[in-house]
């Protein structure tokens, strides 16, 4: 009987978090036909790990991604996919004949588990990457021979192949240019990139690694993205301590379920929609949002 109540309690709380209203002036429609263009839309997959694919108003893609080893497969296989919806069959079929892979102009990885950047480097095979970003200072050390052989790797794409940069608190992303419209893509976490030394003094540490997640908010007119990829508890607390006004988002996608997100975080972000992991179960394999800035769209796949 315990366990029922329990359970109940959890769905209900889950069901309040998913439509919290908090008055930020976005109105939801029955239709994508209901919302005006340019549309910015926010694929998040489901798999461990996470993995955001955004599409921006006018042009550009993102992927965000801390997903492990095994995640780059059902990446690949979803955008192609998306592809296919977007542009048709035949469209699809030309692509595979003319051998293009598909093109992400940011890839942002968000986790330096050693799976994660193994994630990165089966992508970065599959996927044409203009740019790369991580926390990963850009001092590479001079043996790359000395390092875990997935760092190694990853340090090597960076230095030789992919135009690479670091992200840290209080550095935009630079986004690829928009004619009609304005985005932001504001980094909040964490406060300094990670430098190779701290890296090797720390990486087997599950909890060093989730406390530098990186936290990013995307801004488009009256809509606002925040995407917090870890819920330990000293993250969540770190998250606290940072204005109120930069946290504040209409769209909360968060990892973990409800029983260890912090209402206190919640009510200081103030999400008209909150994402955590309770939404998504094996037969979803994705939610995706789409916003022209005042209106949204929400369906799950």
């Amino acid at each position: 009987m315990k366990k029922i109540i329990l359970l109940m309690f959890v769905v209900v709380f889950s069901l309040i978090l998913f439509v919290f209203n908090s008055g930020a002036g976005l109105v939801e429609v029955k239709s994508l036909e209901e919302l005006a263009r340019p549309r910015l839309i926010i694929h998040c997959i489901n798999l461990p790990g996470d993995a955001i694919y955004i599409q921006l108003p006018d042009a550009g893609e993102i992927l965000i991604t801390g997903a492990h080893a095994d995640g780059a497969k059902t990446i690949i296989s979803y955008i192609e996919n998306d592809f296919k919806k977007r542009k048709g069959r035949i469209a699809s079929i030309v692509q595979q004949i003319i051998s293009l892979r598909p093109r992400i102009d940011l890839l942002l990885n968000t986790s330096l588990d050693l799976s994660s950047l193994r994630n990165i480097l089966d992508l970065y095979k599959k996927i044409e990457v203009k740019r790369l970003l991580s926390s990963l200072s850009t001092e590479v050390p001079s043996k790359l021979t000395d390092l875990p052989q997935e760092l190694g790797q990853f340090a090597y794409l960076c230095t030789f192949y992919a135009p690479y940069e670091t992200i840290k608190k209080g550095k935009n992303v630079l986004l690829p240019p928009q004619e009609r419209v304005e985005l932001t893509l504001s980094v909040l976490y964490p406060p300094k990139e990670v430098s190779y030394k701290e890296y090797l003094s720390n990486f087997r540490s599950k909890q060093w690694i989730e406390d530098n997640f990186p936290v990013l908010k995307l801004s488009f007119n009256k809509f606002s993205f925040l995407y917090i990829p870890s819920i330990s508890t000293s993250f969540q607390d770190k998250l606290l301590m940072v204005d109120k006004e930069d946290l504040k988002s209409s769209l909360l996608r968060i990892s973990g379920h409800p029983g260890v997100i912090s209402p206190d975080l919640v009510k200081k972000v103030e999400p008209q929609i909150l994402l955590d992991d309770y939404q998504f179960n094996p037969s979803i394999k994705s939610i995706v949002f789409t916003t022209d800035g005042e209106k949204f769209f929400l369906e799950r796949r």
